[in-house]
């Protein structure tokens, strides 16, 4: 934790660029999964299409900033080359989120198990959502804003922004406000998590398994 704290505190480069980026990224997207790739689409062409386009909207903007405007590398400055500094700070969560998915979604919420058949699903949701979300918010706005703020309220901060950028997909669906907030609450206490898990391996390969393996748990129907 304290070598990852150490790298996260040097001068920033302010908070407009960070915000501009936010803004054109969090525009495009909402563009994007609204009207160019609505979700759900069953086929696999679709699906590598879907595929193809979000690392594009996801990944290139956060390495040409990276690069352009903090003069990094991108590998090193999202902790991509990092091993997991603790592995009990990854398997040990990854567990209890297991347990704790299990008992809202099936006895809480009684919702029957059911496995995902979709192949798009699959690749964009279980397999690469992982990847592109945590290389965003943990590996590139988390670090930035803990640049900025208490790692607290940059834990908090990067967990509103993770909630914001799927809103647009919620109102775009039939979904119940209600249904919103349960969906907010729980993404923020998913984010949090991440953001500390993060924070003590020293690593961005902890919250990539993590979300990756919550993904897996809802489209497997546990």
């Amino acid at each position: 934790m304290n070598e990852i704290m150490r790298d996260v505190k040097h001068a920033p480069a302010g908070w407009a660029p960070l915000i501009l980026y936010y803004i054109v990224f969090a525009a495009g997207w909402a563009v994007c999964r609204i009207w160019l790739l609505p979700p759900g689409m069953p086929s696999l062409s679709w699906g590598l299409v879907e595929a193809a386009v979000k690392t594009f909207v996801w990944v290139v903007p956060v390495c040409v900033y990276i690069i352009a405007v903090i003069g990094e590398s991108p590998v090193t400055y999202l902790r991509w080359n990092r091993k997991i500094g603790s592995w009990g700070w990854t398997v040990i969560p990854i567990i209890i989120w297991a347990v704790y998915t299990f008992i809202v979604d099936h006895i809480v919420f009684s919702q029957p198990f059911t496995v995902t058949r979709n192949l798009s699903v699959w690749l964009n949701v279980v397999l690469l959502a992982g990847v592109l979300e945590e290389t965003v918010f943990r590996g590139f706005l988390l670090r930035q804003l803990a640049e900025r703020l208490p790692f607290a309220g940059a834990n908090l901060l990067t967990g509103a922004l993770f909630i914001l950028i799927h809103v647009p997909i919620w109102m775009s669906g039939d979904m119940a406000w209600l249904d919103m907030l349960w969906r907010a609450t729980d993404m923020l206490l998913f984010s949090l998590v991440a953001g500390y898990m993060w924070l003590r391996t020293g690593s961005l390969w902890a919250p990539v398994l993590f979300h990756t393996a919550n993904n897996l748990f809802i489209h497997l129907g546990l």
